[in-house]
């Protein structure tokens, strides 16, 4: 049944689309008082409205749409043109289906929808909420897919819940998703929100994709900058990022609790050295503000923050959920990073392999007859490279080293750096630097004689 009133639905869509939906009379106003989107008598035209009809709601008014309560299947599929709210409420009950063309919410107004599927062409948050009153947008497990969403106002609230791992989405809302927005092109602005409903419980490493930007993402939540976290749950913390999915995405994180590198010491594996007096466990989320060490060990983390400073891995590894740095270089003595999301966020961000053989480096080798590895998931890349030899190491023509091994996404580039390149000269041999080796996304550094000006690519 659900499937044939898609159809009538996706139906109704395509003949309305072969007519104009300009309003062609006056506003339709909400005057009813028992919240029934449905009763024809709540309308000012005693008419429930359809495609061509706008809307104005106001006065206080608390509006509710309740699928039980319409006069038939299709009447349940609302699509309306514009709608304007002020001090006023809307709400979706489960299993709503909502289309609109414009929908404004302004000032004192409140859009709340309880695992529901929304489609826009356009929405403006126009409202200022606070502590006591959350004047904006709440979704819970719900699916909203619009071309352009515009928060203007400072305060507004978006209030987004957790009710599982998965993505809500057409047909698939409610327990075991969460909600999320998915726009063509979105202004950040106001107070982000999160929650959890139907008893869900994030576990570390669970990654919630809140806001897909499949074009543009501008601003960010007034509330949160890059790498805040945004709510404790579960004994986690949830960490937003603006970079996540494929680049300008809004990705919440979880991970275990902040430990901070304070020294007074260098070393990584000194218990004194860190805020809390222990050495981070495997789901820390830790911060590294000055230059710190990790030798020969091998250690599992959560996260990593660092800002100007740098971090000497020799001969060591780290396996890291999601890793962010601004100024400062890590420093990779034929070491291997294991990471699933790793930002370079500043030009004066630097990466620094160490060459010490053609083999390599991996979670289980490192060291001398290795070269220094990343394994990422996704990599943004900025900033500097730099490559030296250790071991007496000397590369010969031909060889070829897999420095960065990309499994998902590859973007920007070291600004130092071009593709083709050369990147190094060690007697008489050039490294040169390719983007789009191994299987096409892949950074490498290619052995050939300082007197070759061809760039020989292809290179696996």
């Amino acid at each position: 049944m659900k499937n044939i009133i898609k159809y009538i639905l996706l139906l109704t869509l395509f003949c309305l689309s072969l007519n104009s939906l300009a309003q062609t009379g006056e506003p339709v106003h909400f005057i009813g008082t028992d919240s029934n989107w449905f009763e024809p008598t709540n309308w000012d035209n005693g008419v429930l409205p359809d495609a061509h009809t706008d809307i104005v709601l106001t006065d206080g008014k608390i509006i509710v749409v309740d699928p039980s309560m319409a006069p038939s299947p299709i009447d349940a599929l609302i699509i309306i043109n514009n709608i304007d709210m002020t001090n006023a409420t809307l709400s979706l009950m489960p299993d709503s289906t909502f289309h609109y063309n414009k929908m404004f919410l302004n000032e004192g107004s409140l859009f709340n929808s309880r695992s529901s599927e929304i489609i826009g062409d356009e929405l403006q948050l126009n409202t200022n909420g606070s502590n006591s009153n959350l004047h904006g947008i709440v979704i819970n497990p719900t699916t909203n897919d619009n071309r352009s969403i515009k928060i203007t106002a400072s305060t507004a609230n978006i209030q987004i819940f957790l009710g599982g791992t998965i993505a809500a989405s057409p047909g698939n809302t409610g327990i075991g998703h969460y909600a999320n927005f998915s726009v063509d092109d979105i202004e950040l602005n106001g107070n982000l929100v999160i929650n959890t409903i139907y008893g869900f419980q994030p576990q570390f490493g669970d990654e919630f994709q809140i806001i897909t930007a499949r074009n543009s993402l501008t601003g960010q939540f007034n509330n949160m900058n890059e790498g805040d976290v945004v709510a404790r749950l579960n004994g986690l913390n949830l960490v937003i990022s603006y970079r996540g999915g494929d680049g300008n995405d809004v990705v919440l994180t979880t991970v275990d609790d902040n430990n901070t590198f304070v020294g007074p010491g260098s070393d990584w594996m000194e218990p004194s050295n860190w805020s809390t007096g222990e050495i981070p466990g495997q789901t820390a989320a830790i911060a590294i503000p000055a230059f710190m060490k990790l030798n020969n060990s091998s250690v599992i983390v959560g996260s990593i923050d660092m800002d100007d400073a740098d971090f000497d891995l020799s001969d060591s590894t780290i396996k890291v959920f999601g890793w962010g740095y601004g100024k400062g270089t890590i420093h990779l003595n034929p070491s291997n990073i294991l990471v699933n999301q790793m930002q370079m966020l500043d030009n004066q961000a630097g990466l620094s392999f160490g060459l010490g053989g053609t083999i390599p480096a991996t979670q289980e080798n490192v060291g001398d007859g290795y070269f220094a590895t990343i394994d990422a998931f996704n990599i943004e890349l900025n900033g500097q490279l730099d490559v030296f030899l250790i071991y007496d190491f000397s590369p010969s023509i031909g060889d070829v080293f897999k420095i960065i091994d990309v499994k998902n996404n590859q973007i920007g580039s070291f600004v130092n750096a071009n593709e083709g390149d050369v990147v190094a000269s060690f007697d008489g041999i050039d490294l040169r630097l390719s983007y789009v080796g191994g299987d096409g996304n892949d950074v490498i550094l290619i052995a050939i004689d300082s007197g070759d000006i061809i760039f020989r690519n292809g290179f696996e």
